[in-house]
Formats: C-alpha cells, sequence, structure tokens
C-alpha cells in the first residue's frame, strides 16, 4: 500500500494548480477565511497541508499574521517556498514541512489554524486532537469540507461509492455539518460558523474572475445546491 507522504507526492508532481477553478478556489478560500476569522488580522497563523503556498500568500496580502505553512510533500515545500520567495513574504511567511498528526510545535502556540484542500489535512479522522494541542484557548480553526449534500456530488455517488465506503470513509470527515460539528466538539473545537462556496460547475473554461463573480452574486443564492466546498470555523474552548 502507498504510504501518505508518496500519495501526496505523487499528487503533488500531477496537479495542476494553474486552471481558472484552481485559481478561483484559493481566492475564495482565502476570502472567506479572512471573513471568518471576524476582528482577528493579527498573531501566529498555521496553514496545515499548505500545499504550493497560494492561499498563505493571499492570507499575507490581506491580514498582519506571521505565517507558517507545513506541508507532508517535499514538492510542496520546494514550490512553496518559491512562491513566497517571489512575492516578497520571506519575512513573515515560513514554509516548513509537517505531518498533521504529529505537529513539531508546542501547546498553545498558534492563534489560528488553517487547512484547505477540499478535503483538508485538518478534517483527517484522527488529526484533531493534535490541531486543538498547538491551538491557543480562544483560537480559531478553519478548515474545508467536500460538502457531499451539494447537487454534484449527489450526481457523482454511484461513481464514488467504493472511495465513499474506503478510503474516504476510513480518513475523511466526509459528514453532514451536524457530523462535524458533533465530532470536532469531541476535542474541545466548537463549530463557529461556516460559508458554502465554488458554487460553479467544477470546470476550466470559464474564467477565474467570473467564477469569482458568479459565487459573489448567483452563487450566494445557489449555495446550498452548488456549493463543493464547505468552510467551517471552530474556536478551541
Amino acid at each position: 500500500m502507498i504510504s501518505r507522504k508518496d500519495k501526496w507526492e505523487k499528487y503533488a508532481r500531477a496537479v495542476d494548480t494553474t486552471s481558472s477553478s484552481k485559481r478561483a478556489t484559493f481566492e475564495l478560500a482565502a476570502q472567506y477565511a479572512v471573513d471568518l476569522l471576524g476582528e482577528k488580522r493579527s498573531g501566529v497563523l498555521l496553514d496545515i497541508g499548505c500545499g504550493f503556498g497560494e492561499i498563505d500568500v493571499l492570507l499575507a496580502q490581506n491580514t498582519n499574521f506571521k505565517i507558517i505553512g507545513c506541508d507532508i510533500s517535499k514538492r510542496c515545500i520546494d514550490v512553496a517556498r518559491e512562491k513566497v520567495k517571489s512575492y516578497g513574504f520571506e519575512e513573515r511567511i515560513k514554509i516548513e514541512e509537517g505531518d498533521v498528526f504529529h505537529l513539531a510545535y508546542p501547546d498553545n502556540y498558534f492563534d489560528v489554524v488553517v487547512s484547505f484542500g477540499y478535503a483538508s489535512a485538518a478534517t483527517y479522522k484522527g488529526a484533531q486532537s493534535e490541531v486543538a494541542r498547538v491551538l491557543k484557548s480562544d483560537g480559531l480553526l478553519i478548515c474545508d469540507f467536500a460538502n457531499l449534500l451539494c447537487i454534484y456530488k449527489i450526481m457523482n455517488v454511484p461513481l464514488r461509492w467504493k472511495r465513499l465506503i474506503n478510503e474516504e470513509g476510513k480518513h475523511y470527515n466526509t459528514l453532514t455539518a451536524r457530523g462535524i460539528e458533533e465530532y470536532f466538539g469531541r476535542y474541545q473545537l466548537k463549530f463557529v460558523s461556516q460559508r458554502l462556496f465554488n458554487s460553479y460547475p467544477p470546470v476550466n473554461f470559464l474564467s477565474s474572475e467570473f467564477l469569482i463573480f458568479f459565487d459573489r452574486t448567483a452563487g450566494k443564492v445557489l449555495a446550498k445546491a452548488l456549493g463543493r466546498v464547505r468552510i467551517m470555523c471552530f474556536k478551541k474552548v
């Protein structure tokens, strides 16, 4: 069986993050994360599973956080460091190797933890205790989930059934919002609020600008039906 690290190294070599839907996803995720943070705009922020660092750069552009991005993939780390350097954020963003199940940081260290990826690292079953450990009391966790109740996911259930009952069902919290709230509550992570976004067909022939415009207009009305991503905010209590 391929290891988790090898799986994500393979993914990092194959993924294209320049598509219009990917770029729209990064911008929307960063926008909604900032919205969910409320008045929090400074402190120390950890991004678990930072990928190529796109969202870290966007957060640095819109907040005053000192950011640590960590990822299990060496390729992601190398690409993210180059991206951070190209934007001139070396003083505010640090990219490190890290595993969500074994975070190399002190207890109660971060003001905010974020994790993105549509099935983000912080949503892996069993990772919540480690996430809560490094988060300060009253600190915020923002992470995203696939919204299994959107039309696109319901239509794909027959094709995805084996994945749902095997890998996805075993490793990820693919539950309803109520189920997620109850599960995370076991780890001192109290649900605060959520957003549904990416309210557009999973296609790449439309520009990222159009996709973002759609999400901010008609997408707000259609989010419950079409929103493929559920981004949720929790507070450590």
